[in-house]
């Protein structure tokens, strides 16, 4: 049976000129408690045991999702308030190169508390229609900046930090084993800046190379679709 695959329009920016490619997922792996500090990552998921939340015995953990879960869409649809994104890196995997970008594992945080897996599901994950070739940013590539905003007023994050607070990337691909034509990988996330989750109907991700003064942004609506439950 032929592998499902799902296609994107990705277009691949660099200072030599820009080009569309189709990309073919394949799969998606989505990494969690992958803060470059692992005691402090061990640290919250004590908290979060603590709390009653079911967590990973070991991390970092990767959570491997089906392709058509993957968007580049402004819009997305969830079944309930209670969900937020989270800004992340993501690499691609292409035929003969990877690119890195900047995307959302939107998740279901009431279902989080019970399953996590099954809340990463249960909401679409975004990504730009635009990436760079991590071959371009791979000497300064903990300098990237990640930020997010819940409002189209960019004056106040809501999630701010650099891929130095995120595990290395070569690191990641080698434990995710992410690697062949068409595989995905988010990178997890940073903290919020006040610590605390924020739902929101609007979402906009960023991606800023200092070095080489380009930015790479997505923004997307979050509509709810209430579910008809007439018996």
């Amino acid at each position: 049976m032929r592998k499902r695959t799902r296609n994107l329009h990705i277009t691949i920016t660099s200072f030599s000129g820009s080009e569309t490619i189709v990309f073919e997922a394949s799969k998606v792996i989505c990494a969690g408690f992958t803060a470059r500090n692992q005691d402090l990552a061990r640290k919250h998921l004590e908290e979060l045991k603590q709390l009653g939340v079911p967590v990973p015995s070991q991390i970092p953990v990767f959570y491997t999702l089906p392709s058509d879960i993957l968007t580049t869409d402004e819009r997305i649809h969830v079944d309930k308030t209670e969900t937020s994104g989270e800004v992340e890196a993501v690499l691609l995997f292409g035929k003969d190169d990877v690119y890195i970008t900047v995307g959302s594992d939107h998740t279901d945080r009431i279902l989080e508390q019970v399953d996590i897996e099954k809340a990463k599901n249960n909401c679409p994950k975004v990504i730009a229609r635009e990436a760079w070739r991590l071959s371009e940013v791979k000497n300064h590539v903990d300098q990237l900046i990640l930020s997010s905003y819940t409002s189209r007023d960019e004056s106040k994050p809501y999630q701010l930090g650099r891929l130095a607070d995120i595990m290395d990337i070569s690191t990641l691909m080698k434990l995710s084993d992410a690697e062949g034509y068409g595989v995905v990988l988010f990178s997890g996330t940073i903290p919020t800046v006040d610590g605390r989750l924020r739902y929101s109907d609007y979402f906009l991700m960023k991606i800023v190379d200092p070095l080489m003064r380009r930015t790479i942004m997505h923004g997307y609506e979050v509509q709810i679709i209430h579910k008809d439950i007439r018996t």
